[in-house]
C-alpha cells in the first residue's frame, strides 16, 4: 500500500533546522521549547526550572531581523501596471480564499522565505457541478485561489527528467485543520490530511487523503 506519509530525506533533514529558525523568529518560541534549548540541570526541580524559564533572557534578533527585513523588501507598495480586467479584481482583495490580497500573501511569502528559505503556493480552482458554464461559475460566486503552504507541510515531492528538463512531477502537502469535536460547534479538534499533486501521463490529479492514508 501506497504511504502518503512518507517524508522526503531531504525534508527529513532540513526539518530541525528549519524547527529552530522558526522558534527563534517566533515570540518567547525557545522559551516554550523548554529544555530542547534551555537545559534543565539537575540542580533544577519542575518549580525552580519554571521559575529559570521565567527569567531567562531571550533578545529575539530573529524575529526582529525578519520582520526588519520583511518591511524592507515592501518599502515600495507593489502595484500593477496597468489596471486589472473585471475577472481579475478579486487578486486585490482575496486571492487565498481566506480574505488576503495578492499583496498581503507576497508579503507571507517573503516572511516565510526568511524562515526556511522556501514557501509554497498552489493555485487551484474548486470543483463545479459538471456541465457548469462560466456564467454560472460567477453566479455562484466560484474563482481562482492561491493557498499558501509552509515548508513544513511540504513533505514529500518529485521530479522527472523530460526533453532533457526536470519536471515537477509529484508534491505530498500535510493539511491542518480544526472540525468540531463530538458534534459540540463549540469545541474544536485538529484534523490532518494529506494532499496528493500527482503528474500522469500528462494529466494532473488532485487527491485527498485522510490521517490513516484513505483517499
Amino acid at each position: 500500500m501506497a504511504d502518503v506519509k512518507y517524508q522526503h530525506p531531504e525534508y527529513q533533514e532540513a526539518l530541525p533546522r528549519w524547527t529552530m529558525t522558526r522558534l527563534a523568529a517566533t515570540p518567547n518560541g525557545i522559551k516554550k521549547a523548554g529544555e530542547k534549548y534551555l537545559p534543565k540541570g539537575a540542580d533544577k526541580d519542575a518549580d525552580k526550572y519554571k521559575t529559570y524559564k521565567q527569567r531567562a533572557l531571550y533578545l529575539g534578533v530573529t524575529g526582529r531581523t525578519k520582520s526588519a527585513l520583511t518591511g524592507a523588501v515592501f518599502r515600495k507598495e507593489p502595484s500593477f501596471s496597468e489596471d486589472l480586467p473585471e475577472s481579475l479584481l478579486f487578486v486585490e482583495s482575496d486571492l487565498d480564499g481566506e480574505g488576503m490580497g495578492i499583496d498581503q500573501v507576497a508579503k507571507r511569502m517573503v516572511s516565510e522565505i526568511q524562515v526556511t528559505g522556501r514557501n509554497g503556493i498552489l493555485v487551484d480552482f474548486p470543483s463545479v457541478p459538471e456541465g457548469a458554464s462560466r456564467e454560472d461559475e460567477q453566479r455562484m460566486g466560484v474563482k481562482p485561489y492561491a493557498a499558501s503552504y509552509a515548508a513544513e507541510a511540504i513533505i514529500n515531492w518529485e521530479t522527472t527528467k523530460e526533453n532533457g528538463t526536470n519536471k515537477l512531477s509529484m508534491v505530498v502537502l500535510c493539511e491542518k485543520s480544526y472540525k468540531a469535536r463530538d458534534g459540540d460547534i463549540f469545541s474544536r479538534e485538529e484534523v490532518i490530511q494529506y494532499r496528493a499533486l500527482l503528474l500522469i501521463d500528462g494529466l494532473y490529479e488532485n487527491r485527498l487523503y485522510d490521517d490513516s492514508g484513505e483517499i
